[in-house]
């Protein structure tokens, strides 16, 4: 029989064990102290599992040891500096997106604006200015919305060719 027993203990109840043993034992700080602190301080291992437990958590959820150790990957990265940075291929895709957004934009516009016409030619002579200014603003309405699909198609094309170049 063997006098060595393993024993599992929260790291921050031995924390707080080495605190009692140092501030609050009478008349002077327990020598047990210090052995706690030199358990605390001694550098784990790195084949050991850094897991812990808190009777304190709210939201508590089991996930697989791969799935924990990607993500603790991810974090060591991230906190290198070496974050997954989104590729010219994900940028083109995009702006593609913003382009075709735009462009059924215009479309719109477009009917806005024919619609419009239509309107002044069945219209009789009642509310003819209204109707004017009814197709000026649809014409300035397209005009921008083809500004906008110029610019997005231009951004596009930019991203493309440096997604094509890579």
């Amino acid at each position: 029989m063997s006098n060595n027993q393993v024993i599992t203990a929260p790291r921050d109840e031995v924390e707080r064990l080495v605190k009692l043993l140092q501030y609050q034992a009478h008349p002077y700080p327990s020598p047990h102290a210090a052995f706690w602190q030199r358990l605390l301080d001694k550098p784990v291992s790195a084949k050991s599992v850094q897991r812990f437990w808190s009777c304190e958590a709210k939201n508590i959820r089991c996930v697989r040891e791969s799935d924990y150790d990607a993500l603790e990957q991810r974090l060591i990265n991230a906190d290198a500096g070496l974050l997954h940075e989104r590729s010219p291929k994900d940028y083109a895709i995009e702006h593609a997106e913003y382009m075709a957004t735009s462009a059924d934009h215009v479309l719109t516009e477009f009917q806005r604006y024919g619609l419009a016409l239509l309107a002044v030619d069945e219209g009789g002579d009642e509310g003819e200015g209204e109707l004017f200014d009814a197709v000026d603003s649809a014409r300035q309405d397209l005009q921008e919305a083809l500004v906008t699909l110029r610019s997005r198609t231009y951004e596009f094309r930019k991203r493309q060719a440096r997604a094509i170049t890579l």
